[in-house]
């Protein structure tokens, strides 16, 4: 009986969420340090998070660099 229960809920474990959940280590190089490079662990769904979080934020900095850097000059001239 024990064996039915622990297979029924092995199998209700998406396999997607399975390799949501394996680690996934990375070398991440350091600047400005003699120790060179480190290593990072994440699961892969908190590497595609921080992709994601990285993604938003550069395209926010851009929008606003654009809106700040427009020169007037280029600007459509007013109707008269």
């Amino acid at each position: 009986m024990f064996t039915v229960l622990l297979m029924a809920m092995v199998q209700a474990v998406p396999v997607a969420d399975a390799k949501e959940d394996r680690k996934i280590c990375r070398r991440i190089e350091q600047t400005h340090t003699r120790m060179g490079a480190g290593r990072v662990c994440k699961t892969a769904s908190q590497w595609k998070l921080e992709k994601q979080e990285a993604e938003a934020y550069l395209g926010q900095k851009q929008n606003q660099n654009l809106e700040i850097q427009t020169p007037t000059s280029l600007a459509a001239p007013a109707p008269q």
